[in-house]
Formats: C-alpha cells, sequence, structure tokens
C-alpha cells in the first residue's frame, strides 16, 4: 500500500485505485497547457514593448535642428546639430553644447502653446491664460 500523505487523501476522497495505489494521468496535457500558457504570457509581454521601441526608432529618426528634446538621463537641450551617423550636438544652456547619442534622446519637448493647438485648444483671444 502506498504511504504518505497525498495517497491517503486520494483514498479518503474516492480517487484512488482498488489497489491503493493513486492515479496518475500522463497525456500531456499538463505540458501543453503550461506551454500555452507562457506563450501568451510572452506574447502579452512582448508587442507592447515591440511598439514602443518602433515609436522611439521613428521619433529618433526624425530629429531635426530647433527640436527641443529631453534625454534618456534628464538633461533638457535644443538640437544644434545632426552630426552624421549617430551623434547629435545639444545645447543645454548658452554657448554649452554636448555630444549626445540619437538613441539617447528619450522625448521631444513641445511647448505649452503648441500642446494647446495640437489637442485642439483655440488660443486665447487677449493672450492670457485661461
Amino acid at each position: 500500500m502506498a504511504k504518505g500523505i497525498l495517497p491517503r487523501l486520494l483514498r479518503s476522497a474516492g480517487f484512488a485505485r482498488p489497489d491503493g495505489r493513486c492515479p496518475r494521468v500522463d497525456n500531456g496535457l499538463g505540458l501543453l497547457l503550461f506551454l500555452a500558457v507562457a506563450g501568451l504570457l510572452m506574447f502579452v509581454m512582448t508587442v507592447p514593448q515591440r511598439r514602443l521601441a518602433k515609436q522611439h526608432k521613428e521619433m529618433v529618426s526624425h530629429l531635426k535642428p530647433g527640436d527641443e528634446v529631453v534625454t534618456l538621463g534628464g538633461i533638457y537641450g535644443t538640437i544644434t546639430e545632426v552630426e552624421d551617423g549617430d551623434t547629435l550636438l545639444l545645447e543645454i544652456s548658452e554657448d554649452t553644447d554636448i555630444r549626445v547619442s540619437r538613441a539617447s534622446v528619450g522625448r521631444i519637448v513641445t511647448p505649452a502653446a503648441t500642446a494647446d493647438e495640437a489637442a485642439g485648444a483655440p488660443p486665447a483671444a487677449d493672450g492670457a491664460p485661461e
């Protein structure tokens, strides 16, 4: 007779076979279910990440002089020159330029007026804030 707590629990619940051994189903359904859940989890995690990477790559490819940007390190500046390859000159204060990689640009900063116009808000008639 099988020893251990699981066989006793199964026997007491009426799941044990008449000879006292526990039933075992090994048809691969458990492995198939595990693989399906793992595949779904990977899909759910990677699709949004790929979409964000594609948006970032597109944004970085359209950078031009005059764009105000924020780097991934949190440095605000204006692009003064787009050098060949993967490098930008970023003016962070008057007469202070730094050289950064295109990939290090986190986002383009839009002034408040431009953001309101992009959102469809009409500009204030008297020029004063609402």
